[in-house]
């Protein structure tokens, strides 16, 4: 009773005190001041911390959709008498990782088809005008007819009209969404953009879903046949050593899209100049990066007349890559592409291999139980074969020794980077 007598009177004495003790306005402000940074501080890790659970979400979705995609796609090229086939108008992931079909006809029929398939998301069925075969017929048409008209021009054989076509960049463009093509022409004004479309029609043909769009020359994606820059073509940077395309992507600089291939970030920094291997040709800079524990990733934005291809490098025949990714379940088989080992593959261990690479831990990569790749290769293609002709992009080489090959997921480069395939 006497010690607690005594501890209640020294703390009355002390909280006496405390109030006797005159305070200073600055000091009272530096107070407020340090819990408004506190409040701050906890309402950004708040923030951050939902951001984080936002975004693992989405990738879960992601890959998800993806799988399912790529489900489809099986189905598809397995069963081209079936009714889904028949009418089909085209599929994508949309930006809530919602996977949406497209179909010309007989919906009800069709969806019951994507039902029967067992699909781990629900997928949304829409309608289209017309069949998704047709529009990717046209479409080989019409990159065929280009290539020509190039050839003939770089080889000096080609009539004024096919140069001032040229001249133009044509670009050509699918649109899974809508199922439709795009040309994208490089023009000054008004009269210039009616001349060009007409040089179009004359020179390559007339087509349904078919529409034109007038940009400036930095503005447009340009194609395969002007300057191709391929996935799985070795590149040198600048200060850093050497490395290997992936997949091409852009990425929002505003309201401007900028154009570029997929590389690895170990070893190079922002702003470095990227050249074919062994050349003197400059394709552009690095103008993204991220090296954590999610990917490592850099961004090759293209310059001048370089524009990214889907046709692999140095495959033949040719390999070409369509515009979705997947994430490929344990025992899939898988290739890469690279500089050093060029085409080799192998059967998928793991897809969520977590590893010390370099210096660096990294998270969720797939792994194949062999060694595939070596010095040179990072940052390669990586893919796999959906059909005979059909190839989907997996991700890119990440590293490895002699006894596993590692991989990242082309759905956390698209996450983290901040870049989009197409």
């Amino acid at each position: 009773m006497k010690k607690s007598f005594v501890f209640s009177l020294l703390l009355i004495i002390l909280c006496s005190v405390f109030l006797l003790v005159p305070h200073t306005q600055a000091e009272g402000d530096s107070d407020m001041e340090l819990a408004e940074i506190l409040r701050n501080k906890d309402t950004e890790r708040d923030a951050a911390c939902e951001q984080t659970e936002v975004d693992e979400v989405w990738q879960l979705k992601n890959q998800a959709a993806s799988r399912d995609a790529d489900l489809v796609w099986r189905f598809l090229d397995k069963n081209p008498e079936s009714v889904l086939h028949q009418y089909f108008s085209g599929m994508y992931i949309d930006e809530s990782s919602q996977l949406i079909v497209n179909v010309f006809g007989e919906e009800n029929a069709c969806r019951k088809q994507l039902t029967d398939l067992g699909l781990e998301t629900k997928v949304l069925v829409k309608k289209e005008t017309e069949s998704y075969y047709a529009v990717k017929e046209r479409l080989s048409h019409i990159n065929a007819k280009i290539i020509e008209i190039n050839e003939h021009v770089q080889n000096a054989c080609g009539t004024d009209e096919e140069s001032a076509f040229m001249g133009y960049r044509p670009c050509i463009s699918y649109y899974d969404q809508s199922n439709s093509i795009l040309v994208q022409m490089a023009v000054t004004d008004e009269n210039d953009f009616a001349y060009a479309k007409g040089l179009f029609i004359k020179l390559v043909g007339s087509y349904e879903a078919l529409s034109f769009e007038a940009c400036g020359k930095d503005e447009l994606n340009f194609s395969f046949y002007l300057s191709p820059v391929q996935p799985g073509r070795g590149i040198y940077i600048s200060g850093a050593s050497d490395y290997s395309l992936g997949f091409r992507a852009y990425y929002m600089d505003g309201v401007n899209k900028r154009y570029g291939m997929i590389t690895a970030a170990h070893g190079n920094a922002i702003g470095q100049s990227v050249y074919f291997a062994s050349t003197t040709t400059n394709i552009g800079s690095i103008t993204l990066r991220q090296l954590s524990t999610n990917i490592d990733a850099a961004f090759v934005q293209l310059g001048g007349n370089y524009g990214g291809s889907q046709t692999i490098y140095s495959t033949s025949p040719s390999e070409v890559l369509d515009s979705y990714i997947s994430t490929p379940t344990t025992g899939t088989t898988i290739y890469k592409v690279g500089a050093a080992t060029g085409k080799t593959g192998g059967t998928v261990a793991s897809t969520s291999y977590n590893a010390t690479v370099g210096t660096q831990y990294i998270t969720d990569m797939i792994s194949v139980a062999s060694q595939i790749a070596s010095t040179g290769d990072s940052g390669g293609i990586t893919y796999m074969v959906l059909s005979g002709t059909s190839r989907r992009t997996v991700g890119g080489v990440e590293g490895g020794d002699s006894t596993v090959t590692l991989f990242l997921k082309a759905a956390a480069i698209e996450l983290f980077l901040g870049v989009h395939i197409y």
